[in-house]
């Protein structure tokens, strides 16, 4: 299940991080991901690094 739940306001920008919601019985986890077709920071563009390192920094 794909929901869009997160929207970080960042200098750069909005920045939306790949999210799930898992219910069970009444509890509810978010569990939040960032899904790339690389894993190699070089092979990202800049914003797209500079924006994650915010995502990072926001869930701290």
């Amino acid at each position: 299940m794909f929901i869009n739940c997160y929207k970080i306001n960042t200098p750069l920008g909005s920045y939306n991080p790949d999210c799930a919601v898992v219910f069970q019985n009444d509890t509810r986890v978010y569990f939040v991901a960032e899904t790339k077709s690389s894993t190699v920071t070089g092979e990202r563009r800049s914003k797209e690094n500079l924006k994650i390192e915010c995502g990072r920094k926001h869930f701290k």
